[in-house]
């Protein structure tokens, strides 16, 4: 998985802390939740480095209509360009490794418990999503394309959802193919309001 770097520069009056978010695009009622949060006083700078991963559930058992799930992963994080498998055991079925996905924008789940699975991903916190009744030797494939939100917040951590504690923004920040850095810049523009700006290196 890749691991994106930013630089965050204070050009505004007064201190902000910047916040990283995203949301698993295409999926219903996923909110954004933080992958990460630098501060910076007035005129100063501050690095942001963060890695994205996602928890896996399994669908289980309906009971009086509603479905048990369980961590599909063990309490591991699924990382983006990973595949998995859906495996049979005596305790139900579990998810182990399986290498690689194709692109490293997307997660793979592979069934080959013999039997149906409900596989799924969700952002920590969030509820999991995914395709029902995914049928022995087929695939459910995640597209978790490297689409992030940035904004200026107030008392956000790391993994809480973000919405309710934006001040500045958000904007979209999606990198170019085979870039990991950005720069974000929050300054004064021509009204007196304070704006969140993008900028990504540029080629040599």
């Amino acid at each position: 998985m890749a691991r994106f770097e930013s630089l965050f520069v204070n050009a505004s009056p007064r201190g902000w802390t910047l916040a990283v978010y995203q949301q698993l695009p295409g999926s219903i009622g996923l909110r954004g939740v933080v992958w990460g949060q630098a501060s910076a006083p007035a005129g100063l700078s501050a690095r942001l480095t963060w890695e994205p991963a996602f928890e896996s559930w399994l669908g289980g058992v309906r009971e009086a209509g509603r479905e048990r799930w369980r961590g599909g992963s063990g309490g591991r994080l699924l990382r983006a360009g990973s595949a998995w498998k859906v495996v049979a055991g005596e305790e139900g079925r579990r998810l182990e490794p399986a290498g690689a996905a194709p692109r490293d924008d997307h997660v793979v789940i592979h069934n080959v418990s013999g039997g149906l699975a409900h596989p799924t991903l969700r952002l920590p916190g969030a509820r999991p999503v995914g395709p029902r009744d995914v049928p022995s030797g087929a695939a459910a494939q995640f597209h978790v394309a490297p689409h992030f939100w940035a904004a200026l917040v107030a008392d956000v951590v790391h993994g809480e959802v973000v919405e309710s504690n934006v001040v500045v923004g958000p904007v979209r920040v999606e990198f170019p193919p085979g870039c990991r850095r950005v720069s974000f810049i929050a300054a004064v523009d021509e009204t007196g309001r304070i704006e969140l700006r993008v900028a990504f290196p540029t080629a040599a």
